[in-house]
């Protein structure tokens, strides 16, 4: 399948050699798609405000050398029931825990510069976040001093004429060779073997970081957290780019999966491995007996929320005598729901904080666009509503769930779960064997 149908893009470099297509690949097919676009109506934090955070979490920069390396975000971590302030990580966490003497966790902040866990992990670091955040500020002064212009550029400008200006192409140029810089300096001091990180396939920042991984020898591993499908931009591209080898030292060099039915929505010539969802697994056993006390659980998510929230209020106003429960995207902000909770009192709302698969076992129907907790509701086995729109239909397979258009299609009696996709498919099982089985080889 065609993408970018562009060979030239291959050719494109910053001043320091470094390909660009694996920085603006991702942004291109966004551009080109219009889809996996996240806006964001919130407004944007102070400098001052900033600045404060990241100084007050100086204390937590700090790095302790071993041989894996788990490159993370403060997003996935979830606050442990009927024990407040105690979060433990639900991707990596789990991971980090099968080699505690051999690992450190670095995790990055949320979008408002905030971390909800400081001191889960005995090996554990912030500074990622400080070293793409002096990186992004120092290209931007320096570009400023001495501007840079090269041709590539001059490509970039006038077929993509969207996508950059030359000042934001400048300093990428100089993104490049700082953030590079640091990174090397970093994964040195840890001296590690072995690193993964979540999103490695998107390109964009993680591409000049993964690139200073394979320059030292260090094996990458990427981290499945979500769907992937027919047409998540990250997992797809042109064969004349999967087949080029100088862009393979971009992107990681093995995804690890939940199950083998992820792997044949990717396109990437990487080494694929299911080795399953150890949190999911822990939580159908934990939540196996609870009790459902709500109708619905309807799952956010920011890119389709002009679609969510009307469907949201005819849900309520329709089923007025039923509790439904709105969980919140982590890049949601509450604002944008506030109307809907003022009127309606059987709507009442869930955050990212809390344990999904809490919210999950304890709903009849699950309702969504295309979002990975609709795959994990079916190892609940819950009954599965699609928001049927143009921009699900494009990312979620149609041959699961119930699909209707409005809240008023729902006929809850003679509704069943349309699904021909095997769960088992979806979540395998054994990830301790399997996981100490990939790393054994990399830390003896």
């Amino acid at each position: 399948m065609n993408y970018l149908e562009d060979k030239r893009l291959l050719e494109l470099r910053f001043s320091n050699g470094m390909m660009m297509l694996p920085f603006i690949r991702y942004k291109l097919l966004c551009s080109k798609n219009q889809g996996n676009v996240i806006s964001s109506t919130e407004v944007p934090l102070s400098k001052i405000r900033i600045l404060y955070r990241l100084f007050s979490n100086l204390p937590h920069i700090g790095l302790k050398k071993k041989k894996l390396v788990f490159f993370s975000s403060t997003l996935f971590n979830i606050e442990l029931e009927n024990k407040k302030g105690t979060y433990y990580n639900s991707l990596d966490g789990y991971y980090y825990n099968l080699f505690p003497n051999d690992s450190l966790l670095i995790e990055d902040a949320d979008d408002e510069f905030r971390w909800r866990t400081k001191n889960s992990y005995r090996a554990m670091s912030f500074i990622k976040t400080y070293l793409l955040s002096f990186s992004f500020s120092l290209s931007r002064i320096l570009n400023k001093i001495k501007p840079i212009r090269r041709t590539d550029f001059g490509y970039i400008l006038k077929n993509y004429p969207d996508l950059y200006t030359i000042e934001e192409l400048g300093c990428l140029d100089y993104f490049h060779r700082i953030y590079y810089s640091l990174i090397k300096w970093l994964l040195k001091k840890i001296q590690c073997k072995c690193i993964a990180v979540n999103c490695g396939s998107y390109g964009e920042t993680y591409a000049p970081f993964i690139k200073a991984a394979h320059d030292l020898g260090i094996r990458v591993i990427e981290l499945q957290h979500g769907a992937i499908t027919t047409d998540h931009l990250a997992y797809h591209a042109d064969s004349y780019i999967t087949q080029n080898k100088e862009f393979a030292t971009y992107i990681p060099d093995c995804l690890c999966t939940f199950g083998e039915y992820w792997k044949q929505y990717v396109d990437w010539k990487y080494e694929i491995i299911p080795v399953g969802n150890p949190h999911l697994n822990r939580c159908i056993k934990q939540y196996t007996d609870v009790k459902v006390i709500s109708d619905f659980l309807v799952i956010s998510q920011p890119a389709i929320r002009e679609y969510v929230l009307p469907f949201v209020k005819d849900l309520a106003a329709i089923y007025s005598n039923k509790k439904i429960v709105l969980r919140l995207h982590p890049r949601d902000g509450i604002d944008c729901y506030k109307e809907i909770i003022d009127k309606f009192p059987n709507i009442s709302l869930s955050f990212s904080e809390t344990n999904l698969y809490k919210d999950i076992s304890q709903a009849h129907y699950v309702i969504g666009g295309y979002s990975t907790c609709l795959f994990e509701a079916m190892a609940f086995h819950k009954k599965i509503i699609i928001i049927d729109v143009p921009i699900v239909r494009k990312y979620f397979p149609a041959d699961i769930g119930f699909w209707v258009k409005s809240a008023a299609e729902l006929n809850l009696i003679s509704m069943s779960n349309c699904n021909s996709v095997d769960s088992n498919n979806l979540w395998t099982n054994g990830f301790e064997e399997r996981v100490k089985q990939m790393l054994n080889k990399y830390i003896e």
